[in-house]
This record gives structure tokens, C-alpha cells and sequence, in this order.
């Protein structure tokens, strides 16, 4: 399905839940074939095409992004805001430009945050972005941030086979502690095994004005912990 330009200008509620497909997503749902042009603008949990996907057994594929998201709160990415648990989101571009307006953080060109806290982990893969991600704290080309909230060590946060092509800039909010990091693809993972990055790319700028824990090409931080 192709879903013409669309526009969202949300209330001031946190978090938003907008998306250009749909503002959340839950337990054993598919999303897929889907390009959507869209111009949004929310607080947190906001994405080009979902808000937000908590649950299990959810699938995000063969997803198209293009357009404008801008998001003043936390959790904002190119073709999802946040990902927690059991979803899978694969085969999916975002071209759209993500950005923070002048307080928004945690956002990536393809997912903003990643989160793990039951026994089925989100996996990412052979997913690229083209759009310049813009971030006042934590920012990476694929994923923003990646936590993993788990005793058990034996699992991860999968992201493979991605690519990014966009610029990524860091810009100084002073509200803003610098915790975390931007990475190519990935910009901060919270513990040591919050993220596992496997054959990746990335070919975009990286131009950092603010105080954080690192700044990589391919990883920003890792083992940092959250706010």
C-alpha cells in the first residue's frame, strides 16, 4: 500500500504514540509494504511510520519513509520511535530527515529506541537510512539508543546488515546530560551486552556539539548508564 503525504501535528501528551502509519503497535500484528510520505511533528514515541511496537510476535517489514519527523521529547526515529521485545523490523528505508527540533533525544534514522526486558529480543536488520538525524543527546544512523534490561546475558539486541547514509548531528542543549553517545549506526547501548552490531555500514558525517560519553563511527557508547 502507498499512503500519500500525510501530516501530524500532535498535543503536547507524553509520549505522542504518532506515526505515519499507525501510533502504536501491539502483541502478534504485522505491518508491511508500506511507503508513507509524512510530515509529522509529536512529543515522544514518534516515528515515520509507527509511534511505538511493544509486545511479541510483531513484524515490521518492507516499510518506505520519506518526509519530515520532528519530535521535542525522547524516542524518535525515522520508521519507528521505540521497539521493545519481541519485534522484528527488517527490509525497511527511511529517507526522511529525523530531528529534534531544539530538546528532542534518543532518535535514530531508522528506530529511535530499542528495549529489551523479556525473553524475546527486538531484532533489526537489512534496514538503511538515507535522512540527516539531528539529536540533542543520543543519536545514531540505524538506532538511537539500545536497553537491555535483562539478568539473563545469553540474549541481545540484534542489529545486522544495516547501513546508514545520512549526516548525524549533535547539538548542545544544556537540559540535556551528557549520558550517552552517536554512532554511525548505533549511538548508545546501556550495559556492555545491551547491543550486538554485526556486519554494518556506515558512510555518513558525524558532527557532535555536545558533551557525551563517545562519539564512533559505527558505535557511539556502550555501557553508559540511562538518566
Amino acid at each position: 500500500g502507498f499512503c500519500s503525504t500525510i501530516k501530524i501535528e500532535s498535543s503536547s501528551y507524553d509520549p505522542t504514540y504518532a506515526g505515519g502509519i499507525a501510533g502504536f503497535v501491539a502483541s502478534n500484528s504485522e505491518v508491511c509494504g508500506i511507503a508513507s510520505s509524512v510530515q509529522i511533528k509529536g512529543s515522544s514515541q514518534v516515528g515515520g511510520a509507527v509511534g511505538a511496537a511493544i509486545g511479541e510476535n510483531i513484524a515490521l517489514r518492507n516499510i518506505f519513509t520519506s518526509g519530515n519527523v520532528t519530535g521535542s521529547g525522547l524516542e524518535i526515529g525515522g520508521v519507528v520511535g521505540r521497539i521493545e521485545n519481541g519485534v522484528t523490523l527488517y527490509n525497511s528505508i527511511n529517507y526522511a530527515t529525523v530531528d529534534c527540533g531544539t530538546t528532542g533525544a534518543e532518535i535514530g534514522g531508522v528506530v529511535g529506541y530499542s528495549k529489551y526486558i523479556d525473553k524475546i529480543m527486538p531484532h533489526i536488520y537489512y534496514c538503511v537510512n538515507t535522512g540527516s538525524v539531528k539529536s540533542c543527546n543520543a543519536g545514531g544512523g540505524v538506532v538511537g539508543i539500545a536497553f537491555y534490561d535483562m539478568k539473563d546475558y545469553s540474549s541481545t539486541i540484534m542489529i545486522e546488515k544495516c547501513a546508514n547514509f545520512g549526516a548525524i548531528e549533535g547539538i548542545n542543549n544544556a537540559s540535556h546530560k551528557g549520558y550517552s553517545g552517536f554512532g554511525g549506526i548505533l549511538g548508545n547501548s546501556y550495559n556492555s551486552n545491551g547491543a550486538q552490531v554485526a556486519h554494518c555500514a556506515n558512510f555518513g558525517n558525524l558532527d557532535i556539539d555536545c558533551t557525551v560519553h563517545g562519539v564512533g563511527g559505527i558505535v557511539g557508547a556502550i555501557g553508559t548508564d540511562p538518566p
